[in-house]
């Protein structure tokens, strides 16, 4: 079977003309009702696109699931946001006959707070496969029981309405859930925050993460400078937006703490698919934060009218206190601008 794989491998080789690198094998020690028993993490390259893959095995050596993350060109961006620019990333996990996918613009770090199927959440539940996905492919996973042992596993949760300062007004948030919670970064263990909603027109999820300072707009992922469409963090301290495919009838509800990995009484948003239609729980959201907001270009951290933004009427300008217009200093990458369009809602 390992030489199967290997042969595998070197078809890969010729196939796209690039070999895997760092490819390695990860035991997994923890009992899993998947019975995975060990990991091979692999990147390399297919027609320009970089790929990151992680596949599971059992004690049979046979694969069972695997997680797929590629960064390149994803069409599906240009029907779920503004913009004309389809460069992304995708993510698709799989276990078995269930398939999960979410993308994003975003091509730095990743983020996967999910809506997943009973396997693919027990997949994701082993804390090797989380610690292998934060470490190898800068994905944090904020489901499933990877929480580890102490005080720091019952870190409470919050969950509310979507605040209208969060979210942009250029669009209706649908069903708007914000949550903080406990989860396995790249950085390690650390509090997030993300809102949940529902897109008006596509209705498929949509999961903003946010930076939780107000000092974290237009900054890098660590609190770094950052010039225009290269910030993690937008305009209103959140990062890009990732959706997730369609399912029929998904609610947005409170959920147990310990769907995600979690002990005590606290609840987490997630978005669930029933057989019906259920009658919603959180309400629709028009935010207030400007449409037109951008980053500035020459790495200050400020926030500016973009005035390439598709939305740049959409209500909400901008506020130009500062004086400046994201394209006005030349120092964008080519193609710049501030980047209203990229971190869209």
């Amino acid at each position: 079977m390992m030489l199967n794989r290997l042969l595998q491998a070197s078809a890969l080789v010729l196939l796209f003309g690039s070999a895997c690198t760092n490819e390695e094998r990860i035991a997994v020690t923890e009992e899993n009702e998947l019975h995975i028993t060990a990991l091979e993490a692999a990147q390399f390259e297919d027609h320009g696109d970089k790929i990151f893959e992680l596949r599971a095995f059992d004690g049979a050596d046979q694969q069972v699931a695997s997680v797929r993350k590629r960064v390149g060109t994803v069409t599906d961006l240009l029907e779920l946001q503004p913009g004309v620019e389809a460069s992304g990333s995708e993510i698709v996990i799989s276990v078995g006959d269930e398939h999960h996918r979410e993308y994003s613009r975003e091509q730095q770090a990743f983020f996967l707070a999910g809506t997943f199927a009973p396997a693919i959440q027990h997949f994701l539940a082993i804390r090797e496969v989380a610690s292998a996905l934060a470490s190898r492919a800068s994905i944090t996973v904020a489901a499933g029981n990877v929480a580890p042992d102490g005080d720091a596993a019952e870190s409470a949760f919050t969950t509310q309405a979507c605040p209208a300062s969060y979210l942009n007004s250029a669009i209706q948030a649908k069903q708007c859930c914000y949550t903080s919670m406990y989860a396995l970064t790249p950085s390690g263990w650390a509090t997030i925050r993300y809102t949940l909603f529902m897109h008006p027109t596509n209705i498929v999820p949509v999961t903003r993460q946010y930076s939780g300072s107000s000092t974290f707009k237009c900054k890098s992922q660590t609190g770094g400078s950052c010039i225009g469409l290269n910030c993690f963090w937008g305009p209103n301290g959140f990062a890009r937006p990732t959706m997730t495919d369609h399912q029929p009838n998904m609610r947005i509800e409170s959920r147990p703490a310990q769907e995600f990995g979690f002990g005590g009484t606290d609840t987490g948003c997630r978005a669930i698919s029933y057989a019906t239609w259920q009658t919603v729980i959180f309400g629709n959201l028009y935010g207030n934060f400007g449409a037109a907001c951008g980053c500035a270009c020459d790495g200050s951290g400020r926030t500016c009218f973009d005035s390439t933004s598709q939305a740049a009427n959409a209500g909400g300008l901008c506020p130009q206190a500062n004086g400046l217009v994201c394209n006005q200093t030349g120092t964008c990458p080519a193609g710049g601008g501030g980047g209203a369009d990229q971190f869209g809602y």
